[in-house]
């Protein structure tokens, strides 16, 4: 049976969400970046600036989608047991993944030199724990998975699946990167690879459990992991 979906964004909440994810996406990155330059303080803390990115972003998050994450709630409260299962499995289907890509990437040479969206966040997480943990547990997944799953995942599914999955995938995994390839190098557009497998398997979660708190809750739990080895090894 196709769990996908129950969940429909209105004419209002879909424009609302096409909106947040240009504002996340592109207008708040340069503007925190601009903020920046005449902020001494905001320059000098990239962990307080990313905080700072997420808290706007996650309060517009529930300002325009709120009743999109109210309906999702519920479908994950009359089928939670189907939804548990749904993300163990993915757990699974993402480490496999995660392993495949990392062999094919330890291929290419210049990928050898580390992600630097990965490096910058393990900084910032050495330096300020408490805003990084909220921003990138917390605050990162409910907006990433509203945006990317819920608006571009969501909105494009009943018209062509095989869409919905491409455009979903690559919109989240250059998002990781993009900038980094603008002001540094283009060839780092290829660390959009490692996003992969956590994108399909976010998808893919969404689509089996009907909900997008079961791929909210998988990604915190994600980057929860990832947060705890930084640590671990401070």
């Amino acid at each position: 049976m196709n769990n996908l979906m129950n969940d429909r964004l209105s004419r209002g909440e879909a424009i609302g969400l096409i909106l947040l994810l240009a504002l996340h996406t592109v207008v708040l990155p340069l503007g925190i970046g601009i903020a920046s330059v005449f902020s001494p303080r905001l320059a000098a803390s990239g962990a307080w600036a990313n905080f700072l990115y997420y808290s706007i972003s996650f309060a517009l998050t529930f300002l325009v989608g709120g009743r999109f994450l109210r309906r999702s709630f519920d479908s994950l409260a009359d089928n939670i047991s189907a939804a548990v299962k749904c993300i163990l499995l993915s757990f699974v289907l993402y480490y496999a993944l995660t392993f495949a890509v990392t062999a094919l990437m330890s291929l290419i040479p210049f990928l050898q030199e580390g992600n630097p969206n990965q490096s910058a966040v393990a900084d910032f997480v050495e330096l300020e724990k408490g805003p990084m943990i909220a921003a990138v547990v917390f605050m990162a997944p409910v907006v990433e998975e509203v945006i990317f799953r819920g608006c571009v995942f969501c909105g494009l599914y009943r018209k062509s699946r095989v869409a919905a999955y491409l455009l979903s995938i690559a919109a989240f995994s250059l998002y990781h990167v993009w900038q980094f390839a603008l002001l540094e190098d283009v060839r780092m557009l290829l660390y959009a690879l490692q996003y992969i497998p956590a994108s399909f398997v976010l998808c893919r979660l969404y689509e089996k459990s009907g909900t997008i708190w079961a791929g909210i809750f998988f990604h915190m739990v994600i980057n929860g992991i990832a947060v705890a080895v930084v640590l671990g090894g401070v």
